[in-house]
């Protein structure tokens, strides 16, 4: 199945990089996780923040 993460606005993304370090600590070991941003706020540094750690996550 699958783990579907939406993150809407700047607080969604601060939960998507929250979401995203836990992973890496292997808590979502068994499911792969689709990410969503929803009205994000490109020139926000979250978003940023938010894409790095998923990228970072995905090389691990």
């Amino acid at each position: 199945m699958g783990l579907y993460l939406i993150g809407i606005g700047g607080t969604g993304a601060k939960c998507v990089e929250a979401v995203s370090k836990i992973a890496a600590v292997g808590l979502f070991n068994e499911e792969p996780i689709k990410v969503l941003f929803v009205d994000a706020d490109e020139t926000n540094g979250n978003l940023a923040r938010a894409r790095t750690s998923i990228s970072i996550y995905k090389n691990l």
